[in-house]
């Protein structure tokens, strides 16, 4: 038995020794393996080709126009409508020829100017707010009268208004007044001017830039100059000769 025993021992030894053996080479083979292949170089692979990427174009604006000018909710987001044009604007009226001035009294009802719309129209008392044709008498003195029309303001001298035209021929065919000329203020030009136009009682009124001294005889009337005691205003006048 105990024969037997040491035969398997020493098989098992054997076996043991062997195994141990072998898994020293193999493992002295690997390590050979691995030295190897750390040694040897290996060329790198080519790279692959690059293919550039196509290119995005950026988001721009005016790209949606398209589908904010189909997209309507209200018909006003159209660019093309057709803008209205405005009617043009008509021209001012031409203002009328002056009326004419033929002298200033005050006889107890404030003073006031004779005029006419013509140079043979009827004469007019007309005070200071009161209309003779289209204009409005604003003021008046002793040598300028302000007249309104249409909301403009015309200054004229006596002068002017009273020497731009007389008899019918004057009066058919008026002076065309320049609006560039309705500030204008000629001095007045003295001279002997004589009577003027008569009125419904015969008497005639005192001319602007009358030089005739008081008491002067002209065509049957006689020159009176005097001062209403009443508003302290001078007034002249040709009386009928009696």
């Amino acid at each position: 038995m105990n024969r037997k025993l040491v035969v398997l021992n020493v098989a098992l030894a054997g076996a043991i020794v062997y195994g141990g053996v072998e898994l020293r080479g193999q493992w002295l083979a690997a390590k050979a393996r691995e030295k190897q292949i750390q040694q040897d170089a290996v060329a790198p692979a080519p790279a692959p080709p690059f293919t550039r990427l196509p290119e995005v174009a950026p988001v721009m604006a005016s790209a949606y126009a398209n589908v904010a000018e189909k997209f309507l909710l209200d018909p006003s987001r159209d660019p093309n409508l057709p803008i209205p044009v405005p009617e043009p604007v008509p021209p001012p009226p031409p203002m009328p020829a002056l009326p004419f001035f033929h002298g200033m009294m005050n006889i107890g009802n404030g003073p006031e100017c004779i005029m006419s719309v013509t140079a043979s129209a009827e004469h007019k008392r007309v005070h200071a707010g009161e209309q003779i044709g289209e204009f409005t008498l604003v003021a008046f003195n002793a040598d300028q009268i302000e007249l309104d029309w249409n909301g403009k303001r015309v200054v004229k001298s006596l002068a002017e208004l009273s020497g731009h035209g007389s008899g019918p021929e004057a009066a058919e065919a008026p002076a065309p007044v320049e609006a560039a000329a309705v500030n204008e203020r000629p001095a007045v030009v003295p001279g002997d001017k004589g009577p003027g136009d008569a009125n419904a009682a015969g008497e005639r009124a005192c001319q602007a830039g009358d030089t005739d001294p008081p008491g002067t005889e002209r065509d049957g009337v006689v020159k009176t100059v005097g001062r209403n005691t009443l508003f302290g205003t001078e007034y002249c006048i040709w009386k009928p000769k009696r």
